[in-house]
């Protein structure tokens, strides 16, 4: 993905914030269950929008509605449907799940999912996740090409890692009946379940070194063929048929007739659906029911919830910023001397007069470990009280993602080598994170107590919205007001000018 509000691929930078995956704004869900009526309140048009964004790309593409149906199976099936299967590796610590065999000459239609999400997001922003988006398309998908309705359970929050060693492992074209039967059973689907569920074959199409005749009749590979070579645009029951006339286009498809096991299994299956389209309408409906509940993240996202609850300073952000500079964001900075062989990083001179918050970090850990103990790492903490802090002063909200283990070792030498208020360029780029920090001690600024200020005395970084995380600290360095010389310096300094001038004009016009 390149990135979007979903998982998907726009053109900005995700990074998902959720303990277990979730998005802010996410309404939570009673317990741990699904429902039909998730976005009745929240986000009430969401089926509707869906559904026309899907019609308008069936227009240029009527592959799209078997695609769309495709991605929510093989997201489904890695970890259930968590919406990884939408990450991309763009993203810090993800191996995108787009890239396994199984996916790469499969799946498709990311795009459409983006513009799904570009427009719930205008409607109702931060409300549906990813994961939902797939569980609408799919039913909205079958609807379109004449298959049966069903009533969607929502209420998913999306997952922020990937499983690659699971999608390696999807069910593919060429799986003989025992494995496709063991790979639908570990997810807890059944042989009625893996008949029906492999009839959405009923409409799409497929390269042809994937068929069984395996391009042998001319074509260049890369071709593609009609799953179904009757109705190829239909949701129907005439891929039962097919198989029963021994001309299914997968081997995964007829071997749930051919093979010695079926006349047991799934044989009889594929005879009642290929007598009856409302018995296979049923069916399908009801394992795309089952399919769909495979390990949902649901409920609240109770972490964020507690830190946002605990939070009282602003001047949490900078223990994040002191933290991941030195070795990483690792949590190293909140490491005490009274640890043995630890010398902590607070007692730095860059830290010791200008972190605090440490308290704050106390307590957060504190009410996290009553609500789930040993969970939360203490990096994660200060993650999630950076995005936080800035949120309530009125800053931009990102999704953070999670999931980094506390080191036990410090860094003196490099903790010792921290950017500082006087700092050039060089050492450190893109300081308008401080137009919500409140104070700094007055012996960092330039004037440096010039105003007849005692030593110590605390001065607002933005002398003009000092409380609200806004863009006045670009005013602040066209007027040469900044209170820092290493952030005036951003703008005096020809490496760094020409990214601050268009920034600071673009505030000041």
């Amino acid at each position: 993905m390149a990135a979007s509000s979903c998982p998907a691929s726009l053109g900005f930078v995700l990074v998902l914030l959720a303990l277990a995956g979730a998005s802010h704004g996410h309404p939570p869900v009673a317990g741990s269950a699904l429902s039909s009526r998730f976005y009745d309140a929240s986000c009430p048009r969401a089926y509707d929008i869906v559904q026309s964004v899907i019609q308008n790309a069936r227009v240029t593409d009527p592959r799209i509605p078997a695609s769309l149906i495709r991605l929510h199976f093989h997201d489904c099936f890695v970890n259930g449907c968590d919406g990884s299967l939408l990450l991309d590796d763009d993203l810090p610590a993800i191996q995108s799940e787009k890239n396994v065999p199984a996916n790469e000459n499969s799946a498709r239609g990311f795009p459409v999912v983006d513009d799904i999400k570009r427009a719930l997001e205008k409607a109702c922003p931060g409300i549906v996740s990813c994961a939902d988006i797939l569980a609408l398309a799919a039913e909205i998908s079958v609807e379109l090409a004449g298959g049966p309705r069903w009533r969607v359970l929502l209420g998913r929050r999306d997952g922020t890692t990937t499983n690659i060693e699971s999608a390696n492992n999807l069910p593919n074209f060429f799986d003989p009946l025992d494995v496709l039967q063991k790979k639908f059973r570990d997810v807890n689907l059944d042989d009625t379940d893996l008949v029906a569920l492999q009839g959405a074959h009923t409409f799409g199409k497929v390269h042809c070194e994937f068929t069984r005749q395996n391009c042998t009749r001319g074509q260049a590979e890369g071709t593609l063929e009609n799953l179904d070579q009757v109705t190829p645009k239909t949701f129907d029951n005439k891929y039962y048929d097919n198989i029963l006339k021994g001309r299914a286009q997968l081997d995964s498809d007829q071997v749930m007739l051919s093979d010695p096991a079926a006349a047991a299994t799934t044989a009889p299956i594929v005879h009642r659906f290929a007598a009856n389209q409302k018995d296979f309408f049923r069916n399908f409906a009801v394992s795309m029911i089952k399919m769909g509940n495979i390990s949902p993240l649901t409920g609240k996202d109770e972490a964020h919830d507690i830190v946002q609850r605990v939070i009282q300073n602003a001047r949490v952000t900078d223990l994040h910023f002191h933290d991941c500079f030195v070795n990483g964001c690792d949590g190293s900075i909140l490491l005490d001397d009274d640890l043995l062989v630890v010398q902590r990083e607070k007692n730095v001179l860059v830290n010791e007069n200008s972190v605090c918050g440490f308290t704050v970090v106390d307590d957060i850990k504190s009410a996290l470990e009553r609500a789930c103990p040993s969970i939360v790492s203490s990096t994660d903490i200060l993650a999630l009280a950076a995005e936080i802090s800035v949120k309530l002063a009125g800053g931009p909200s990102w999704r953070v993602l999670l999931g980094c283990c506390d080191r036990t070792m410090t860094n003196i030498e490099s903790a010792n080598n921290l950017p500082k208020t006087s700092s050039t360029p060089g050492t450190y780029l893109g300081r308008s994170s401080e137009t919500s920090t409140l104070t700094t001690l007055t012996s960092s600024p330039s004037k440096n107590c010039t105003g007849g200020q005692a030593e110590d005395t605390l001065e607002n970084l933005d002398q003009v919205t000092p409380k609200t995380f806004d863009n006045k600290y670009y005013d602040n360095l066209l007027q040469l007001r900044a209170k820092l010389d290493s952030d005036q310096v951003v703008l005096s300094d020809p490496n760094t000018a020409t990214i601050t001038a268009p920034i600071c004009a673009s505030v000041h016009g």
